[in-house]
């Protein structure tokens, strides 16, 4: 069968499932808006690790939240609720699994949750042509609040990215992205239409206009919870048996400036200097962490411009990270008085800068030791489960959402 064909037989079946779907789901939020949803908030659809840290950040201040998504990654398990393994509803289990897994998630969330903490993909409808259209208008007959929580990949599109050689990494990573460049900026655009709060940092600034609420990231760890050493050594020199041990997780390793990396690290080992490379991909995050703990220095990212979750997770252990920072966006963070000019821990390097970073490090080795005593402090002061519980609170009392029980331990 001629391609043609298989996209009008698509199309056929995508207007057929939104003529029967799109009245079911209407009368779904008109009951739902009726009823009282038992949790105040619910962070998903997608398995991002971070929703697991906000839903403690609020339940240590005793909201009920949340978190869901249809299928885990790698990185962890440690949802409330995985929709593919515990279907919400019996025909969930009906071929396509996928799309009632969407269909019946959509309905079930909305009768549970009061706020949706969403991305700017959406809620479960987001995958589903036109009914993802119609979503901000269900959840809204629904009687429930969304916040906008971008996260990457759902805002970054090629039209408004500044970077030249980050929108051509990201061709690299994501082939095809021209393609759904469209369904990105139509995205953007919906939710920033209508959600009702949207929280800005990173470099999502560039991608989207509102800004209701500015942070440097949204993303937050439990800095208490975790069994590190508070401060790290630096050897007085690095030797053949005591080698500079970088490590470095290439999600994408186009965005990430893997290939500059390995070439830095192979012309250094071969002029004799003494350090070696770990690169860790698909793993869960407790064998991260624990790589984390084996090295010296991390190697975020050399493309992107800011920083993210793998970065933190190396300052909140006490380790020494390497990212590129954009200039212009610490001074948008400086100018709104987020953070003061020199505040940023990270060591600075992009592609070209890399091999120069290592030279450095090596020949001084207590550049190390600085970085790593700055990053822990700032996590807690700028990414912690207290600090973003803080940020919540406001929003969620923008929002007419106030706690109610008894802060947990979660």
């Amino acid at each position: 069968m001629s391609n043609p064909a298989i996209e009008a037989m698509k199309i056929v079946a995508g207007s057929c499932l939104t003529l029967i779907a799109a009245p079911i789901l209407l009368l779904v939020a008109i009951f739902a808006s009726m009823r009282n949803r038992p949790v105040q908030v619910g962070f998903g659809p997608q398995p991002l690790l971070n929703h697991v840290y906000s839903v403690q950040a609020l339940r240590r201040l005793g909201f009920t939240a949340e978190s869901y998504c249809i299928r885990p990654y790698h990185i962890t398990r440690n949802f409330d609720h995985i929709l593919i393994e515990d279907p919400p509803g019996f025909l969930a289990c009906l071929p396509p699994r996928i799309l009632w897994v969407r269909l019946c998630g959509f309905a079930w969330s909305i009768r549970r949750f009061q706020v949706l903490a969403i991305s700017c993909h959406g809620g479960l409808l987001g995958d589903i042509p036109v009914l993802r259209c119609l979503e901000p208008m269900l959840i809204r007959i629904a009687g429930v609040r969304t916040i906008i929580m971008p996260y990457g990949s759902d805002v970054q599109h090629l039209d408004r990215n500044p970077t030249a050689r980050f929108r051509e990494a990201l061709r690299v990573d994501y082939p095809g992205i021209e393609t759904t460049a469209p369904k990105i900026r139509n995205q953007v655009q919906r939710w920033s239409t209508h959600g009702d709060v949207v929280i800005n940092g990173c470099d999502w600034i560039d991608y989207l206009d509102r800004r209701d609420v500015l942070t440097l990231g949204h993303f937050a760890l439990d800095t208490d919870g975790r069994q590190v050493q508070d401060t790290w050594s630096a050897p007085a020199s690095f030797e053949e048996d005591r080698p500079l041990r970088l490590l470095h997780a290439p999600n994408h390793p186009a965005v990430k400036g893997t290939a500059a990396l390995r070439a830095a690290v192979e012309r250094l080992q071969e002029e004799g200097l003494p350090l070696t490379l770990e690169i860790i991909q698909d793993r869960p995050n407790e064998e991260v962490l624990e790589a984390i703990l084996r090295s010296d220095l991390v190697v975020d990212q050399l493309v992107i411009g800011w920083y993210a979750m793998f970065a933190l997770e190396t300052m909140a252990s006490s380790r020494a990270v390497a990212c590129h920072i954009r200039e212009d966006l610490e001074q948008v963070y400086i100018e709104a008085g987020i953070i003061e000019a020199g505040e940023l821990p990270h060591l600075r390097a992009d592609e070209e800068t890399i091999e120069d970073l290592l030279r450095s490090v090596l020949a001084e080795p207590k550049l190390l030791e600085r970085a790593a005593s700055r990053g822990r402090p700032f996590v807690q002061d700028h990414h912690s489960l207290e600090w973003l519980g803080g940020v919540m609170t406001d929003v969620l009392a923008d929002l007419g959402i106030h706690s109610a029980g008894t802060p947990a331990n979660a």
